[in-house]
C-alpha cells in the first residue's frame, strides 16, 4: 500500500496547470510508508560519479506540470546509496499530463560531460499489462544551453520496472556550453488514483572511452565444421560442375547430374548482376536484376567492370563502384558448387568502408510463381524474412554467409508481380561508434534445384552430444524452487512421469528486482544458496535433469559486477536496453564472464542442465555491439560466435543439455541442444505444416521442445492440446511437459510422446509426402499444386520410423483434425489418435508404458479398452497401473506387460504410497484384464503377481 493513496486529501498533491510557480517539495511525507532497506547488492557500493543533485533535501526542488496533480517527499521507503530517497506522487488529471521536477537554485555543470543519468524507481513490471494502476512514466532530463534555450534529452527507456534502474543518455545533439541543469520531465502516465515512483540522484559526466581488452579470441572455433559452410544437400551423388567462355563477354556455370542440368549463363557487359540467367527445362531466370552496391552517404553507386579473368573455375572480376561523392573498389570471385552458385565479395582495403549496403535486387522474367516462408528460418519478422521462390520449375532461395560476413543485418522481405519478385534483400554495413564501416566482406550462396531440399542452405555446427540422454526425455518448465513445487515433481514422478528434464527460471536469483544474471547466489528470501542446493539435490533424487536459469544478455545496473565500459553500444554511443531494469552487456564480455561463472554454478548447485535464456529469442542483428574499442564491432557475425560460443560452453559447465527460448534459434541449432520450439509466426496454421527446413536441417542438430512456450495452450492464440501434441510431431520435436498443475493434461503429453519420441529424435528424414485426393506428393510436387496447405503429412525416418499426421478439419482415413499415427519400423513403440467407432481415441506404447484415453465413451485399441485415461508404467518394483482423473474403466491385455498368464493383483495406494485396497484382476470375455471401478481414496495401483 506504500504506493497508492486512496484518498487524495492524506497526500495532498497539489494541483498543476503550468500557469507557473508549482509547489516546493517537502522533507516531511504526510503518509510515510515503511523504511526500507538499501538493495542488499549495492551496500558496498557508492556513486560511480559525483551526483549534481540528490533528493535527500526536497525542498532543493520544485514540482509543475500540465493536467496532473504531484507533490514530491522526502522518504525512506526506498533506498540506494543514501538514507532517503525522493518520493513523486502523481495522478493524471486528463490526456497529456506532464510532471516537471526544477532544482530551486541555479545548478551550472561542471565540463567536461556528455552523459546524464539518474536512478529512479518505477511502480509496474513490462509483463504487468499497462493501465491506469500500472503506468510506465517516461522520463527526459531538461537542460538550459549558454544560448538561453531549454533543451530536452529524451530516449530514455520507459519506466517498466518496480525497482531502482540507472537511466543514463549520451547527450549526441550540440548544446551550448556551458549548460544549466533545470529539471526532469514526466509524461505518458494516465493513473486516475496517486500513485508514486521514487528518484536518488542526477549525474553528469564525461563517459569512459579507454581502451578495452579481452580474452584472446581462439584462432578456431567448433563452428562452422565444414569448409564448405552453409552449401545445400546435393541429393544426386552422379555429378559434375563446370565453367565455360561462351563469348568474350558471358560465362556460363553448369551443373550436370542423373537429375538433368541447370546451367547459370553471366552476360557480363550487362550492368553488375543483370545480366545473369538461371536455366531449367521450363526457361531462364533473372535472378538478381538491380543489385548493387549503395554507398556511405546513402547513393546507389554505378557498378563499373575493371577486371574479368577466368581461372580454374573461378571468375574473377574486379568492379569500381562509383558515385557523385565517393567510390569504392569490390572484387568478386564466383564459382559453381554443385547447384549453387556462389559469389565472394571483397572490398579491397584502400576504399575500405565506403559500402553502406549490397543489395541483391529482384528475380525477373518469372512468370507465374509463389513466394514461400521457411518456418523457423527467420531475420527476425514475417515482413524481413526470405522467401523461397519457385519459377519456372525451378526453386531459388539466395543467403550470405553469416559464418563469413562483415555486415551489421541482414534483411529479407518480399515483392511480387506479373513477372518479378524480390525474394531477399540486402546485407547492411552500419557506421559503428567512431563514424566508420566496417570493409565489406560476403559470401552468397544463389541456391537452385528443382527439389527444395537442395536450396535450403545448411547451419553448420556440431550436432548435439546429447542425443542418448535426453532424446527419451520431455521437457517442462517451472519458474522458482519452493516446497509447493517439489511436491508437485514429486506427485508428478509418481504418476509415473520418470524422463522429464526440467528448467527453473529467473526467480530462482531474485527475490524482486534484484538481479537475476552473472551472479553466483540464489535469492536470500527464499533461502539463499542453501534452499537451493538442497531442492536441485531433491529434484535430482526424482531421476529428473534439472537446470537452472542463465544468461548473459541482460545486466541490471544493481549487480556487484557493474561497469559501464561492459554495456552494448547503440551507433550513437547509448547502451542497448535489453529487458526491464536491463542493459544488454557486451557479448564478448559476456563469453569471459559464462567461462568464470557457468563452472562455479554447477559446483555449487550441482544441476545436470541449463536453460541460457534470451540468447536465441533474438537475432544476432538486434544485439551488435557499435563500440569501436571492441573486435568485431558492427558486426553481427561476432555476436552469432559470441553467444554460439556461450550456448556450446553451456552444456559442457553444467554438465548436461543446455536449452534456450527459440524463436530465432536456427543460427544456433546444435550449438545449443534445444528451445522452445517457437516460429516467428505461430498463429498461422499454414505454415505450421510446412516442416521441411525444419526436419531437414534443425532437427538432425537439436532436440526442440514442443511447439511454442509456456502459456500456448491458453494465450490469445490459445491451441488445443491435440494440436500442440500433433505439430510437435510433425516437426520432430520432444514432448513439452507443460500445462501446470493439470495432471491428467501432463499425464496426456507424457504418456503419448515419451515412448515414441526417441525413434525419430534427431534422425534423418528420409521422406516427407503431402496428401491430396488419395495422392501423396514429395515437397517439390506438393508446393506447386498447394497439397502443402491441406495438412496431411507422412513423414519417414532413415531408420523407418513413420508418422502420418492430420490437420485438416476432414478425417484423413482414420485421422480426424489433429490426429497422428505414429511408430516405429518394428512397431514395439506407437502413438495414435484415431477414429474407432466413430470415438476419438489417443493410445501409444512402448517398452516402458502404455496409455489409453478415451473421452467419447468406451471404445478398445492396441490390446486396451476403456473410458476416460489411464497408464500403464514399468517402474523399478514392477508395473503400475494409474488412472487419470477422468478414469472411468480401463481393461488391458496382459501381454502387454508381459504377463502372459494374466495372474495379477492390483494393490491400490494413496499418493503416500499406503495401501488402501487389494483385488485380483479378472479377465473378461475378450481377455483383456479389466482394473478396478473408480476408487477416489486410491491415487494409483501396483502390479503384482498372484
Amino acid at each position: 500500500m506504500r504506493k497508492t493513496l486512496w484518498m487524495l486529501g492524506m497526500c495532498c498533491l497539489a494541483s498543476l496547470d503550468g500557469a507557473g510557480g508549482g509547489m516546493v517539495g517537502s522533507n516531511v511525507d504526510p503518509a510515510p510508508g515503511p523504511a526500507g532497506e538499501k538493495p542488499y547488492e549495492m551496500v558496498m557500493r557508492s556513486d560511480d560519479h559525483e551526483p549534481l543533485i540528490t533528493f535527500e533535501d526536497c525542498t532543493r526542488w520544485v514540482v509543475e506540470g500540465d493536467h496532473a496533480e504531484a507533490a514530491l517527499y522526502r522518504t525512506e521507503e526506498e533506498k540506494l546509496y543514501r538514507d532517503y530517497a525522493g518520493k513523486l506522487w502523481f495522478r493524471a488529471q486528463g490526456d497529456n499530463a506532464e510532471i516537471r521536477l526544477r532544482p530551486v537554485e541555479k545548478l551550472m555543470i561542471d565540463e567536461p560531460w556528455n552523459a546524464v543519468a539518474v536512478w529512479n524507481h518505477g511502480l509496474s513490471w513490462v509483463w504487468q499489462a499497462q493501465d491506469k494502476d500500472h503506468p510506465w512514466p517516461q522520463m527526459s532530463v531538461l537542460v538550459r544551453g549558454a544560448d538561453g534555450k531549454e533543451y530536452e534529452i529524451d530516449g530514455f527507456a520507459r519506466m517498466y520496472y518496480d525497482y531502482w534502474f540507472y537511466q543514463r543518455r549520451l547527450v549526441n545533439q550540440p548544446i551550448p556550453r556551458p549548460a544549466e541543469f533545470v529539471g526532469l520531465k514526466f509524461r505518458n502516465f494516465s493513473n486516475d488514483r496517486p500513485l508514486a515512483i521514487y528518484l536518488d540522484c542526477v549525474y553528469f559526466y564525461q563517459a569512459s572511452e579507454r581502451p578495452l581488452t579481452f580474452a584472446p579470441w581462439p584462432e578456431q572455433l567448433p563452428f562452422p565444421v565444414r569448409g564448405e559452410t552453409i552449401l545445400p544437400d546435393q541429393l544426386t551423388a552422379d555429378f559434375s560442375n563446370a565453367v565455360e567462355r561462351v563469348a568474350p563477354d558471358t560465362v556460363a556455370f553448369v551443373y550436370r547430374g542423373g537429375d538433368g542440368e541447370l546451367r547459370y549463363e553471366w552476360k557480363l557487359d550487362a550492368p553488375f548482376l543483370d545480366g545473369l540467367k538461371v536455366i531449367g527445362p521450363e526457361g531462364a531466370v533473372a535472378p538478381a536484376v538491380g543489385a548493387g552496391v549503395v554507398l556511405a552517404d546513402g547513393e546507389k553507386a554505378t557498378l563499373k567492370l575493371l577486371e574479368n579473368q577466368l581461372s580454374g573455375g573461378v571468375l574473377h572480376l574486379k568492379y569500381l563502384a562509383a558515385g557523385t561523392h565517393a567510390e569504392a573498389r569490390l572484387d568478386c570471385e564466383v564459382a559453381i558448387k554443385q547447384k549453387s552458385l556462389v559469389f565472394d565479395f571483397r572490398e579491397e582495403t584502400a576504399s575500405a568502408g565506403q559500402i553502406a549496403r549490397l543489395e541483391l535486387g529482384r528475380a525477373e522474367q518469372t512468370g507465374p510463381h509463389q513466394l514461400f516462408r521457411l518456418p523457423f528460418l527467420t531475420y527476425g519478422g514475417v515482413d524481413t524474412d526470405p522467401r523461397m521462390l519457385l519459377a519456372k520449375g525451378l526453386y531459388l532461395f539466395s543467403q550470405f554467409d553469416w559464418y563469413v560476413s562483415n555486415a551489421s543485418e541482414l534483411v529479407g522481405g518480399e515483392a511480387s508481380g506479373a513477372d518479378f519478385a524480390r525474394f531477399n534483400g540486402a546485407a547492411v554495413y552500419n557506421a559503428i561508434s567512431d563514424g566508420t564501416r566496417n570493409p565489406l566482406r560476403e559470401r552468397l550462396f544463389l541456391n537452385v534445384s528443382a527439389n527444395p531440399w537442395e536450396v535450403f542452405p545448411t547451419v553448420d555446427n556440431p550436432p548435439s552430444p546429447f542425443r542418448e540422454i535426453q532424446g527419451d526425455r520431455l521437457w517442462r518448465v517451472a519458474s522458482s524452487h519452493s516446497p509447493e513445487e517439489l511436491a508437485l515433481n514429486t506427485r508428478l514422478r509418481r504418476l509415473g512421469l520418470e524422463k522429464i528434464t526440467i528448467r527453473y527460471h529467473e526467480d530462482d536469483w531474485r527475490d524482486s528486482g534484484d538481479s537475476y544474471t552473472f551472479r553466483l547466489n540464489a535469492a536470500p528470501k527464499k533461502g539463499g544458496d542453501a534452499a537451493l542446493k538442497q531442492f536441485v539435490a531433491a529434484v535430482r533424487q526424482l531421476g529428473w535433469k534439472i537446470g537452472l536459469y542463465t544468461n548473459y544478455t541482460d545486466f541490471a545496473p544493481v549487480n556487484p559486477l557493474w561497469d559501464e565500459d561492459n554495456m552494448m553500444w547503440r551507433q550513437d554511443g547509448n547502451w542497448l536496453d535489453s529487458w526491464a531494469r536491463c542493459y544488454a552487456p557486451k557479448p564478448m564480455w559476456g563469453v569471459e564472464m559464462q567461462a568464470e561463472l557457468a563452472p562455479q554454478i554447477q559446483a555449487k548447485f550441482g544441476e545436470d542442465h541449463s536453460y541460457c535464456d534470451v540468447h536465441t529469442a533474438v537475432t544476432p542483428f538486434s544485439r551488435v555491439d557499435y563500440d569501436a574499442r571492441v573486435p568485431g564491432a558492427g558486426m553481427f557475425r561476432r555476436t552469432f560466435e559470441c553467444y554460439g560460443r556461450i550456448l556450446y560452453n553451456e552444456k559442457f559447465a553444467h554438465q548436461g543439455p543446455a536449452y534456450s527460448e527459440g524463436v530465432n534459434h536456427w543460427w544456433y541449432a546444435g550449438l545449443v541442444d534445444g528451445n522452445y520450439a517457437q516460429l516467428m509466426s505461430n498463429d498461422r496454421p499454414n505454415e505450421l505444416w510446412f516442416p521441411d527446413f525444419a526436419l531437414r536441417k534443425l532437427h538432425i542438430l537439436e532436440m526442440d521442445a514442443g511447439m511454442g512456450s509456456p502459456g500456448m495452450f491458453f494465450g490469445s492464440r490459445s491451441w488445443n492440446m491435440p494440436q500442440f501434441i500433433a505439430t510437435s510431431f510433425a516437426y520432430g520435436n520432444i514432448g513439452f511437459a507443460d500445462n501446470g498443475h493439470d495432471d491428467a493434461a501432463v499425464m496426456n503429453i507424457y504418456y503419448l510422446m515419451q515412448p515414441v519420441q526417441a525413434g525419430y529424435v534427431m534422425e534423418p528424414v528420409e521422406a516427407i509426402l503431402y496428401e491430396r485426393d488419395g495422392i501423396e506428393y514429395p515437397t517439390a510436387a506438393a508446393l506447386v499444386n498447394g497439397a502443402w496447405r491441406d495438412g496431411r503429412l507422412r513423414v519417414r525416418y532413415a531408420n523407418g520410423f513413420e508418422m502420418r499426421l492430420n490437420a485438416n478439419a476432414e478425417v484423413w482415413d482414420d485421422l480426424p483434425q489433429w490426429g497422428w499415427q505414429v511408430h516405429s519400423a518394428d512397431r514395439s513403440r506407437w502413438s495414435v489418435r484415431r477414429l474407432v467407432d466413430g470415438k476419438v481415441v489417443e493410445a501409444a506404447a512402448g517398452p516402458d508404458s502404455c496409455y489409453f484415453n478415451s473421452a467419447d465413451g468406451e471404445a478398445a485399441y492396441g490390446g486396451m479398452r476403456g473410458e476416460g485415461a489411464a497408464a500403464l508404467k514399468r517402474e523399478a518394483g514392477g508395473w503400475e497401473l494409474i488412472p487419470a482423473r477422468q478414469y472411468r474403466s480401463f481393461a488391458f491385455a496382459p501381454e502387454l506387460i508381459g504377463a502372459g498368464d494374466g495372474a495379477l493383483t492390483a494393490i491400490g495406494v494413496d499418493a503416500d504410497g499406503n495401501e488402501v485396497e487389494r483385488r485380483a484382476l479378472v479377465p473378461a470375455s475378450d481377455g483383456l484384464l479389466s482394473a478396478p471401478a473408480v476408487n477416489p481414496a486410491v491415487f494409483k495401483y501396483l502390479l503384482r503377481r498372484n
